[in-house]
């Protein structure tokens, strides 16, 4: 009865097959086609594969730009329909201008907050006696963390604690 293979040895002649075949096939087809036409041959393949990558790749560069482009677009035609609706709902040029670059101010309302900065993640909410106190909640930075709270006491900011 014959010897059988070691896992060792089955695995080196798998990797005898897997590369020496094809190594075994190339030295055929170079012996067979001659070593000067075969280098003129791999030079014309790599010429062929540089050039292909490169256009490939100028042509996902230049929809990469035009992808920005629309997108820059889209945001400024949002930003002009965002200001004519402030326009419409407050009609004072420099309250508009603040609220659009994302400010708030003491004495600020809850509209023009909410239209300032959105929505508030959380809102805290106190009912005393003589007033009702908030605190909106901005910028979650984990469990209960918030980068930015604003406190409004009777629906006007009263103060802020910004962490950002």
């Amino acid at each position: 009865m014959g010897k059988r293979m070691t896992k060792a040895e089955a695995n080196a002649l798998v990797w005898l097959i897997i590369i020496g075949l094809p190594l075994f096939v190339v030295v055929k087809f170079i012996e067979a086609i001659g070593v000067v036409t075969f280098a003129i041959g791999g030079a014309v393949i790599v010429a062929f594969a540089f050039w292909y990558t490169s256009s490939r790749s100028k042509a996902r560069q230049l929809e990469m730009e035009r992808l920005r482009e629309e997108q820059r677009i889209a945001s400024l035609r949002e930003a002009e329909q965002r200001r004519l609706a402030l326009t419409a709902k407050y009609a004072d040029p420099l309250l508009i201008e603040k609220i659009m670059s994302r400010h708030f101010w003491q004495g600020q309302t809850e509209e023009q907050l909410r239209d300032s900065l959105g929505h508030p993640y959380d809102i805290d909410e106190r009912v005393l006696k003589t007033k009702s106190k908030q605190i909106w909640k901005y910028h979650p930075m984990g469990r209960n963390r918030f980068g930015l709270r604003i406190t409004l006491e009777n629906g006007l900011v009263v103060g802020w604690d910004d962490k950002t």
